[in-house]
């Protein structure tokens, strides 16, 4: 399967910041390491979207949430 790429401009400091990770060691190269970023945030931003929802409810009107609730609300956060 041959995948869609993506050209992104860095400055300067950025691409070096990047090539410093992959010379570190931890990353096979460049696109590792942004992929590994993305996926980052893209979990820290599901799970801050997960508390404010469940402080909107803890605002509204209270509401029994069982065992399952939680666990649907855990499979439509995980990536």
């Amino acid at each position: 399967m041959t995948r869609p790429s993506l050209e992104i401009t860095l400055p300067d400091s950025l691409r070096r910041f990047v090539e410093q990770q992959v010379a570190r060691g931890h990353y096979g190269d460049s696109a590792t390491y942004v992929r590994e970023v993305l996926t980052r945030e893209q979990l820290r931003q599901a799970r801050a979207e997960v508390e404010e929802r469940l402080l909107e409810a803890f605002e509204g009107p209270f509401a029994d949430v069982s065992a399952a609730d939680f666990a649907d609300i855990r499979a439509a956060v995980r990536p």
